[in-house]
């Protein structure tokens, strides 16, 4: 819950490469989490793509919502992975590949991507949550 946290600061203070990294570890830290306190933690340890498969196979997430949290981590991985070149897979690839945009505008695109692939998240095992529908109880601040 830190990092989700901390995406929803990073976000609106602008910090929006923090926030695809953020984006990508909740989502991570939360499937691991699932896996392991089901006792797997052989498919933990395979990494993110392999716990997104996982829980696709297991219909714990949607092919939609697979398919989104694939490109959360291509995404992503051009922030944290020393890349090369300009090809598909770096960021400058990616930003050449743009329409023509500044690179700022990329990484605030990414950056709403990361925030809609975590709400799809959330959404996926809690179809009724709505962040915009927030319910305050007697006593709350």
């Amino acid at each position: 819950m830190f990092a989700l946290d901390e995406l929803k600061r990073s976000y609106a203070y602008g910090n929006y490469m923090a926030t695809v990294v953020l984006a990508q570890a909740f989502v991570e830290q939360s499937l691991g989490g699932m896996y392991t306190l089901a006792g797997r933690d052989e498919t933990v340890a395979k990494g993110f793509a392999a716990l997104i498969d996982q829980a696709h196979k297991d219909n714990q997430i949607t092919q939609q919502l697979a398919d989104n949290l694939h490109a959360l981590r291509k995404m992503r991985n051009p922030y944290t992975h020393h890349t090369i070149g300009t090809g598909k897979r770096t960021y400058m690839g990616r930003l050449m590949d743009s329409a023509p945009i500044a690179p700022e505008d990329l990484v605030l695109e990414d950056a709403r991507s990361a925030v809609r692939a975590v709400a799809d998240y959330l959404r996926a095992g809690n179809p009724d949550w709505n962040p915009t529908k927030v319910q305050w109880h007697e006593g709350d601040a």
